[in-house]
């Protein structure tokens, strides 16, 4: 063995090996719960600049974010089928 092999043998341990798998994983568990979390937020209507009315022919209805008879898969809490944010993207 030369002694680069045996310093390294020496602080590669077996518990050592284990506390920095486990490390790894936790750290992996925790970016991939915060990315999850960060994907299912929804923008507040406020952030949105949510209205309950229409703007020009654009109405929550006419939104491929919008779900009958009142939700959107964008901005938090109940919306009007006529109401209207930035974040309007017409159906195809």
């Amino acid at each position: 063995m030369t002694k680069i092999t045996r310093e390294l043998s020496a602080s590669m341990t077996r518990r050592g090996l284990f506390k920095a798998v486990a490390g790894t994983a936790g750290a992996v568990a925790l970016v991939g719960l915060t990315s999850n979390e960060v994907l299912a937020a929804k923008m507040t209507k406020q952030a949105a600049n949510y209205q309950a009315t229409p703007k020009g022919g654009q109405t929550c209805a006419k939104c491929q974010n919008f779900t009958a008879p009142s939700n959107c898969s964008q901005v938090d809490g109940p919306v009007s089928p006529n109401g209207w944010c930035t974040l309007f993207n017409a159906k195809a």
